[in-house]
C-alpha cells in the first residue's frame, strides 16, 4: 500500500512540475511577443525559440516525457503556435530555410491532429493546416518555385473553402479565403507569363484561371465586408483585390496594342481599377496617417498608374510620378526586404523612363 502511495505521489508531482514548466514556457511566448512589438526581431525570435524547445519537450519528444500517456491538448495547440510563430520571425529576419523547417513541422502536426480530435478540434487542426500551407507557399514563392508554391496555395484554398462554410460569421476564416484565392491567382499568372509568347500569355488557361481566381478574391471580401464595413483591414484587402484585376487588364492592354480599340479599352479598364484601389488607400492614410502600411499602399498604387503612361507611350507623364513616389519613400530598415524593394524598384523605373524619354526623339 505504501509503494502505491508513493507511486501516486511521484505522479502528482511529475504532472505538476509539468504544468509549471509550461507556464515558463508559454512566458517565453509573452517576453517574445513583446520584444516583437517593440520591432526586436532577433530577440523575439530567441525567446520564441526556447518557447518552441519547451513545447517539444512537453509534447513527447524529450526523453523525460516519452512514456507519458497523456497530453492536454492545449499543449499540441501550444506546439502549433510555437512552429508557427517561430517561422514567422525567421522568415522576418532573412532565415527562410530554417521558416520553412518551422512550417513543415506544423503542417506534419496539423495533419496528425486532425484525424485525432472530435469536430471543433478538427476545424481547429484543419485551420493550422491551411496556415501551415499558405506559409509553405510564401517561402517557395520567395525562392521562385511557382509550381511548388501554387501546389500548397491549392492545398490552402482547398481547406478554406471546406470550412469556411462551418462557421460563416468566422472573418478571420473568411479572411483566409479569400487571401487563398489571391494567392492562386498570382501563381496561375505567373505560370502564364512564363509561356515565352508574351502575346499568348492572356489565352492561356492559367490565364484565365486567375482572372477567375482574383474575381473570386474580390466577391470573399465583399461578403465578408458586408458584416464589418469599417474593418480597415478588408478595406484594404478589397483594394488589394482591384489591383490584381488592374494587372491582368494592364498586362492584356501591353499584348493587345496592335488593336487601337483592344488597347484603349483596357486601359481604361486597369485604370479604373487603379482608381478604385486608390480611393480606398487614400481614405485609409487619412484615417491612420501615421500607418506605414496603408501609406506604402497608395505609392504603390501611384506607381501602378505611372505604369500606365508607360503602356500609352507617356515616359514623361510616368517619370513625373515615380519621382513623386521617391520623395515620399521613407528610408526603409536593412530588414524590411518589401520596403528595401520598393526603393529599387521605383530608381528603376524613374531611369527606364529617363531612357524611354531620351529614345523617343
Amino acid at each position: 500500500m505504501r509503494g502505491i502511495l508513493s507511486l501516486a505521489s511521484a505522479f502528482a508531482s511529475s504532472d505538476a512540475n509539468r504544468v509549471s514548466q509550461h507556464d515558463l514556457y508559454k512566458s517565453k511566448k509573452s517576453e517574445g511577443w513583446a520584444q516583437r512589438l517593440k520591432g526586436n526581431p532577433k530577440e523575439a525570435l530567441g525567446h520564441f525559440e526556447a518557447f518552441l524547445d519547451g513545447m517539444t519537450k512537453l509534447v513527447g519528444n524529450g526523453p523525460i516525457f516519452r512514456n507519458v500517456p497523456t497530453v492536454p491538448a492545449e499543449w499540441y495547440r501550444d506546439l502549433a503556435d510555437a512552429l508557427e510563430v517561430v517561422g514567422d520571425m525567421r522568415a522576418a529576419t532573412g532565415l527562410d530555410a530554417d521558416a520553412l523547417s518551422a512550417y513543415e513541422k506544423l503542417l506534419d502536426l496539423a495533419e496528425r491532429r486532425r484525424g485525432l480530435s472530435g469536430l471543433s478540434g478538427a476545424q481547429y487542426w484543419n485551420w493550422k493546416a491551411a496556415v501551415a500551407h499558405e506559409n509553405v507557399g510564401d517561402i517557395y514563392r520567395q525562392q521562385g518555385d511557382v509550381s511548388k508554391a501554387l501546389y500548397h496555395y491549392l492545398k490552402f484554398e482547398s481547406i478554406m473553402d471546406g470550412i469556411v462554410g462551418v462557421d460563416p460569421y468566422n472573418i478571420v476564416w473568411e479572411r483566409s479565403d479569400a487571401l487563398s484565392h489571391e494567392r492562386v491567382g498570382d501563381m496561375r499568372r505567373a505560370l502564364a507569363e512564363q509561356t515565352g509568347d508574351p502575346a499568348q500569355a492572356s489565352k492561356t488557361d492559367e490565364f484565365i484561371r486567375a482572372e477567375e481566381e482574383y474575381q473570386n478574391f474580390l466577391n470573399t471580401i465583399e461578403s465578408t465586408q458586408s458584416r464589418d464595413r469599417r474593418n480597415a483591414d478588408l478595406r484594404r484587402l478589397k483594394a488589394q483585390a482591384f489591383e490584381r484585376k488592374g494587372d491582368l487588364l494592364a498586362f492584356q492592354a501591353l499584348e493587345g496594342n496592335e488593336d487601337p480599340s483592344l488597347f484603349k479599352r483596357k486601359i481604361a479598364e486597369a485604370r479604373r481599377q487603379y482608381e478604385q484601389e486608390e480611393d480606398i488607400a487614400a481614405q485609409l492614410v487619412a484615417a491612420q496617417p501615421n500607418s506605414g502600411d496603408f501609406g506604402r499602399d497608395l505609392l504603390i498604387v501611384r506607381e501602378k498608374e505611372g505604369d500606365l503612361l508607360i503602356i500609352e507611350g507617356k515616359p514623361a507623364d510616368a517619370r513625373k510620378i515615380y519621382e513623386d513616389v521617391e520623395k515620399k519613400l521613407t528610408t526603409p530598415n536593412q530588414h524590411d526586404r518589401d520596403r528595401v524593394r520598393d526603393a529599387q524598384l521605383v530608381h528603376e523605373r524613374i531611369a527606364d523612363a529617363y531612357w524611354l524619354e531620351g529614345n523617343r526623339g
